[in-house]
């Protein structure tokens, strides 16, 4: 956390891949949950990565929810399709209301929800 801060899975969008999908398969990878719903598209909104990098990314923001028996706390390791080493994720679940915390303006339409 202290190199990038607290996030919600994300990632980028393969080509011909329509964001909803992409959303969905990151999602899923990040977090190891298969049984995740999407309910709805949020919108999108830019993010200027200055001065960390010069580019702006279009980021696309979905609703989804969890399987009923997914726990307060986990973790799980991305596998990067066996290219790099995994990646630990630890996942917890934050009120709406203290979603201010959310790094590098991953917040951005939390108030759509």
């Amino acid at each position: 956390m202290e190199e990038a801060g607290v996030q919600v899975p994300a990632g980028s969008i393969r080509d011909d891949e329509p964001p909803a999908d992409a959303a969905m398969r990151e999602a899923v990878e990040e977090t190891g949950l298969k049984e995740l719903a999407l309910i709805r598209y949020l919108g999108s909104a830019e993010y200027d990565l200055r001065p960390g990098g010069n580019e702006i990314h279009e980021r696309h923001f979905f609703h989804f929810r969890a399987p009923e028996d997914t726990p307060d706390e986990w973790v799980w390791h991305e596998m990067h399709d066996g290219m790099q080493p995994p990646t630990a994720f630890c996942f917890w679940w934050t009120p709406l209301t203290k979603a201010h915390v959310l790094a590098a303006g991953m917040g951005a339409l939390i108030g759509r929800l």
